[in-house]
């Protein structure tokens, strides 16, 4: 089968605000089917691929949606991860938000793509990465304010 990848990213100037933002579709998933429709084994490889990357948890939300497949929510300190299973089309959406505020946060939302990538095995993907903010300071002062009413 053709595996496929479309990459997309977007970087404002540069700056010392906002962080990482990767949002993705697989598709064509060929890991366990089990994967995509057990809330609890979702759990924990969300949790492993983030632990391993070096990103706390504060806080966890898995849930089996009806009729099949889960949503998944770990809360991160300035930071989310988000994901969204369809195992009868084979699909996961992800969201990994990583702040970049206190320190270099880039190559652990990687890690924790590349961890999950690898649990779903997709033969296709759509990844769009985006750096969130990009002003500093003083740019932020500097921009344009909408007239006051």
């Amino acid at each position: 089968m053709r595996h496929e990848s479309k990459v997309v990213e977007l970087w404002p100037k540069q700056g010392t605000n906002g962080g990482l933002h990767l949002l993705v579709e697989w598709y064509g998933c060929g890991g366990s089917i089990t994967l995509l429709e057990d809330s609890e084994l979702l759990r924990r490889l969300c949790l492993l691929a983030a632990e391993t990357a070096g990103l706390p948890i504060l806080a966890e939300l898995f849930h089996r949606r009806e009729p099949c497949g889960v949503i998944g929510v770990l809360l991160l300190p300035d930071s989310h991860l988000t994901i969204h299973t369809w195992p009868r089309e084979g699909t996961v959406t992800l969201d990994v938000f990583v702040g970049l505020h206190a320190r270099n946060n880039r190559m652990k939302a990687r890690a924790v793509y590349g961890r999950l990538r690898d649990g779903f095995k997709p033969d296709k993907e759509n990844l769009l990465q985006v750096h969130r903010g990009g002003a500093t300071g003083a740019a932020a002062a500097r921009a344009p304010r909408p007239p006051e009413s």
